[in-house]
């Protein structure tokens, strides 16, 4: 395994905006769930951070760049795994908001409805 480049991340975005203008002309409106990504693969140019400026987290660990994911998540491919990019420094990353206890309620009659 390798890790991915940012040239090879940047080539890959290139790939995903010219098949999104060939199948899309007039563009893709802003609040597109894909143009939306494509906007936070590429920052601002006074947004820009090196790699030794940013952090990835999982499960509230720091991840280490010379571990492998497999290393804290397990080798099931199945597993969900969220990773949050962090600005270095700054400390844990917010959780996932907790169901409250309508929602919660709510997925429970409609799972047993089933």
């Amino acid at each position: 395994r390798t890790p991915l480049t940012r040239e090879e991340l940047s080539r890959c975005s290139e790939n995903v905006k010219g098949a999104i203008k060939i199948a899309f002309p007039e563009g893709l409106p802003e609040d597109d769930p894909i143009s939306i990504l494509l906007s936070k693969l590429e920052p601002e140019s006074d947004q820009k951070e090196t790699s030794d400026e940013r952090e990835l987290w999982f499960a509230g660990k720091l991840l280490e760049q010379d571990k492998l994911l497999s290393d804290y998540v397990g080798e099931n491919e199945k597993t969900m795994a969220i990773i949050k990019l962090q600005s270095r420094g700054h400390g844990t990353p917010q959780p996932e908001p907790v169901l409250d206890q309508d929602g919660q309620k709510a997925m429970m009659s409609y799972y047993y409805k089933r």
